[in-house]
């Protein structure tokens, strides 16, 4: 089932499955996913390839549904990666659909958005 999130003027936004929002609750609860491992849930809920999957993270990240952060990693010779975690219209989205509770997320929110050291984040959650 579809439904339409009004985000800006002129009527515009997105339309999220409800596969959408699990994989959005499933970020929230991870904090910080990178797109390949966003992909590899999305794919075992739905089956969706990897570009289209690309162009959603794209839509999802300009309407701040979700915040990307581009990374290099030094020791490894440069590989990039991109490291997702939830934006401030998905928290919304979420506590709108009653996926979340408002107060769980009153009392975390500096949690989700006050995270800046992802090499230090990455290493003690692992």
């Amino acid at each position: 089932m579809k439904k339409f999130y009004n985000l800006g003027i002129n009527g515009r936004g997105v339309q999220l499955h409800q596969c959408d929002l699990q994989l959005l609750k499933y970020l929230l609860e991870q904090k910080v996913l990178t797109s390949k491992q966003l992909h590899q849930f999305a794919n075992t809920h739905e089956g969706v390839t990897y570009n289209t999957f690309r162009h959603r993270l794209w839509r999802w990240q300009k309407n701040n549904i979700i915040v990307t952060e581009k990374l290099t990693n030094q020791k490894r010779f440069g590989n990039e990666f991109n490291l997702n975690r939830i934006g401030r219209n998905g928290l919304s989205m979420l506590v709108q659909e009653g996926v979340v509770d408002p107060r769980y997320l009153q009392e975390n929110l500096g949690a989700y958005f006050q995270l800046s050291n992802y090499d230090h984040y990455l290493a003690i959650s692992k």
